[in-house]
């Protein structure tokens, strides 16, 4: 369902041009979504901005569940402001949207870029069997290489 317009973000990133999404009303002319944040965790009490070439049309906030409904729109285009995220979607009347047009929005309310990759120095505070596993490195191999040099050695006799 997302991936339409996982792709669309992706292209308007390279090419620097505002991310354009197809989203179908519903049948009263309601535009619906979800607003999470980079995690994917649905974020509730968010302010959700819907503008029309420049002017604001409506202004709702994302229930507990963190969707949202806008009522009472026309199949136009429209930007959405979340935060420090804008969407522009082209939102069509319902039963007239293109195949590609989504059923309802997905907003991610951060542009934060999450990479799968720590920091060199996170692993080391917060995975507690790999400091136990150093630690046991540390202290058996000293003893080890002890032991093997001392049999090693012919006794004084």
């Amino acid at each position: 369902m997302e991936t339409g317009a996982a792709a669309a973000r992706q292209a308007a990133s390279k090419s620097r041009m505002p991310i354009v999404v197809d989203v179908e009303l519903g049948s009263r002319g309601d535009l619906t979504g979800i607003v999470v944040d980079a995690d994917g965790q649905r974020q509730a009490g968010v302010l959700v901005e819907v503008e029309q070439n420049g002017e604001k049309v409506a202004a709702v906030t994302t229930d507990e569940d963190g969707e949202f409904v806008v009522g009472q729109l026309r199949g136009r285009t429209y930007q959405l402001s979340i935060l420090d995220s804008k969407l522009v979607c082209r939102a069509w009347q319902h039963n007239t949207a293109p195949p590609s047009a989504q059923p309802r929005l997905l907003l991610v309310a951060s542009n934060r870029v999450t990479r799968g990759q720590r920091e060199f120095g996170s692993k080391f505070h917060s995975d507690k069997l790999l400091i136990a596993l150093i630690l046991a490195g540390a202290v058996a191999i000293p003893v080890v290489v002890g032991l093997q040099s001392s049999d090693d050695v012919q006794p004084a006799s």
